[in-house]
């Protein structure tokens, strides 16, 4: 998750894409900026996105209706991706990868 304004970015790992991930990966997010946004925008997703209509419309989830119902989330829907939205995308996903699930070299102590 990616704030629209500060652009702090929140991710985490989960080893299967189910709803319940993608519930409980926007709690830890919350917690982890101390607040809930007003507005998220989504692709759409399985776990969000029941149907696509005409045009911006988007049948929901029922879960998800009460998931941003809860959280007073506003949720909309984005474009179509484009180049720009797609490489920063990318670059978010590589930057994790290389510092998160890299291996770490070893250090050793240094000598008087």
């Amino acid at each position: 998750m990616r704030l629209n304004y500060s652009h702090a970015r929140f991710v985490m790992a989960f080893p299967f894409q189910k709803q319940e991930a993608f519930f409980e990966g926007h709690i830890q997010a919350f917690h982890f900026f101390g607040a809930v946004p007003r507005r998220i925008t989504y692709d759409n997703l399985r776990a969000a996105v029941l149907r696509i209509l005409q045009g911006h419309n988007r049948e929901e989830q029922a879960a998800f209706v009460a998931f941003r119902s809860h959280y007073c989330l506003r949720a909309g829907t984005a474009r179509r991706a484009g180049v720009t939205r797609k490489a920063a995308s990318r670059a978010t996903l590589a930057l994790c990868s290389a510092t998160s699930w890299s291996p770490c070299a070893r250090s050793t102590p240094l000598r008087p």
